[in-house]
């Protein structure tokens, strides 16, 4: 092992260039999620205001996320647009009052004003630093000429900017192995660490690389940003028709455990928005479909559900430890048309959505289920004539089904009660074809943050990098996985809603029986606000002051504080903050702070 670091750190030396002065910086000590934003493409259009954006900012930071990089393909000479929408969005965080942060990643065109970038966003309150630096990144950085990508990092580092910028390898970056990763690191010298854009290969791959990249810069002390991504599909309509295989969210959480288990510094989804390669996992405005910003983009199909369902691994990425499940949830990922090339090739001739896009192993055809579960239940799945049960195991649980036309019927049972239910809201078909591969999402409540879905273990002082591996998991025919939170901390509920799973971290293997139906499950529980802790999508935060659709108590009649229904739930919140309680960690996994309190203030005086 000595050796073979030797000879590492050799490559390294030898292939530095000659005659530059390495950027001595320090790891960044906080763990930070970021998301990818697209300014090019902003949910409320080409007239997106300030409202629209603050609106995307609460949404965000509900589910986690400290802040967006802002992808710019010009600036001001080449394309103004650009340099008006980030204005606007600083604008906009800084009535947050530094809850949420930004920062500029430079693509394309941008790469040439760098310069007036810098000088624009580095005084601005909602301008990301790290060591008093505003903090500055980019996507491509040089194109394939590695002579101008250094030159760009010795610019950012004279402007006085904590560089992290994207590029690629010599060889491309499908693959990252060990002379891939070296050459990497010895290419960042002028720069303060690397962002791994990722997203264009398979889940396992993009992994891989994680793993391999974050070693490679915490040898060298630099920080490292890694990337998770829930789907990646290019535009039917374009040059970039390809997907690669998530199955479900399983893909995404396979990258976040990756960015867990390697000790990555800061994690950025990828992406936020990026309607033509399917990336996106902002809220669309509807729980089905909807089109934003560019008809080009086709119908666009909800992405919450990567979304909610990260809320659990950002938690985890942040904190160290696995955080402690309390209430149940489900999310459920499904395409609506079959994947084969049985297709009606004479519609395919007219209709480009029908021909599958090119991919590196076969698309899927089956119902996937995300469960995460406070003890054991069964959960049955039932979709035109298939059906389908699991048996589910306390923590996270990744279960599959072959997929048929109809809209599937999610039905969670513990001891012979129903807990949770839920029909899809858009059914499978034969025929149409305009969700062009994409996926699909959708949650056991309507799409809202899960904040009070977890609490923190009891478990945090070990070390991050020493908790052995993200989750057991075992695979049968049905594949069904299931990863334990389970350690010596965690607390054990007295309750007697089930006994616990003794299985002391153990793997399971799922018991599953399917058999055929002639008539489906009947649709219960499929009204929107079913949840009535869930925060609806919508741009105008003055509906959180509204009561609920469920049974629950007038609490500004009665003067009580309301109960919560185990998702997050904004009223008790902003309860607590005008009768004077102390806004705690009771109310979200993240320890409050000043900065975190100040949405909290925004919302006070909007929906006043």
């Amino acid at each position: 092992m000595k050796r073979r670091s030797l000879l590492k750190g050799l490559a390294l030396s030898a292939m530095m260039p000659c005659g530059i002065t390495p950027v001595r910086a320090q790891p960044a000590s906080t763990r930070y999620v970021f998301a990818h934003y697209m300014v090019a493409w902003p949910r409320g259009g080409t007239d997106a205001g300030v409202e629209d954006y603050l609106a995307e900012f609460g949404e965000a930071m509900a589910r986690g996320i400290d802040g967006f990089a802002l992808n710019c393909g010009g600036w001001s000479a080449s394309e103004p647009m650009y340099k008006a929408r980030v204005l606007q969005m600083y604008e906009a965080a800084e009535r947050l009052g530094g809850a949420f942060k930004l920062f500029v990643s430079a693509d394309g065109n941008a790469q040439n004003e760098l310069p007036d970038i810098v000088r624009t966003t580095s005084g601005l309150k909602a301008q990301l630093k790290q060591g008093g630096k505003p903090v500055l990144s980019a996507y491509g950085l040089g194109g394939r000429d590695a002579a101008r990508c250094e030159s760009l990092m010795r610019e950012a580092n004279r402007l006085g900017a904590w560089f992290i910028p994207h590029f690629s390898p010599s060889s491309g970056e499908a693959t990252i192995g060990e002379e891939q990763a070296a050459e990497i690191a010895a290419r960042s010298t002028s720069a303060d660490g690397y962002f791994f854009f990722g997203a264009g290969a398979p889940p396992d791959a993009l992994a891989r690389s994680t793993t391999l990249l974050s070693s490679t810069f915490r040898r060298i002390g630099k920080t490292f940003m890694t990337s998770v991504t829930p789907y990646y599909r290019g535009l039917s309509n374009g040059t970039n028709y390809r997907a690669f295989e998530t199955d479900g969210f399983s893909g995404m959480a396979k990258e976040w455990q990756a960015a867990i288990e390697s000790g990555a510094n800061w994690v950025q989804i990828v992406t936020w928005n990026d309607w033509a390669e399917s990336t996106y996992v902002a809220p669309i405005g509807s729980t089905s479909k909807a089109h934003v910003y560019n008809n080009r983009f086709g119908e666009l199909l909800n992405h919450t559900a990567y979304l909610d369902a990260s809320r659990y691994y950002i938690a985890w990425f942040k904190t160290g430890a696995r955080p402690v499940i309390e209430s149940d949830a489900f999310y459920y990922f499904y395409r609506l048309h079959p994947v084969d090339l049985r297709t009606d090739m004479a519609r395919a001739l007219v209709d480009p959505s029908a021909v599958p896009p090119r991919s590196l192993a076969p698309l899927t055809a089956r119902v996937h289920v995300t469960a995460l579960m406070t003890r054991r239940a069964t959960l049955t799945v039932t979709c035109g004539a298939n059906r389908a049960v699991f048996e589910l195991v306390e923590g996270v649980n990744e279960v599959s089904m072959p997929s048929a036309p109809g809209r599937p019927h999610f039905e969670i049972v513990r001891n012979n009660a129903v807990v949770l239910q839920k029909t899809g809201e858009v059914a499978i078909t034969q025929t149409d074809f305009s969700g062009a591969f994409n996926y699909f999402s959708g949650s056991s409540g309507s799409t809202g943050a899960v904040e009070q879905q977890f609490r923190r273990g009891t478990h945090h002082g070990r070390p991050r990098n020493t908790q052995g591996p993200a989750g057991n998991s075992s695979g049968t025919a049905c594949g069904h996985r299931q990863h334990h939170p389970r350690s010596s901390g965690c607390r054990e509920s007295t309750d007697d809603r089930g006994d616990p799973a003794q299985d002391g971290g153990l793997q399971h293997h799922a018991r599953r029986t399917t058999r055929r139906t002639h008539k489906a499950a009947p649709c219960r529980g499929e009204r929107e606000g079913d949840c009535p802790g869930a925060l609806p999508e919508s741009r105008d935060w003055r509906h959180l002051e509204r009561p609920r659709p469920a049974p629950q108590v007038d609490y500004r009649k009665r003067g009580r504080r309301p109960v919560s229904c185990g998702l997050v739930d904004w009223e008790r919140q902003l309860w607590d903050i005008r009768h004077g309680a102390r806004v705690g960690p009771h109310l979200s996994f993240r320890p409050i702070t000043p900065a975190s309190v100040s949405l909290r203030s925004h919302l006070l005086r909007t929906s006043a």
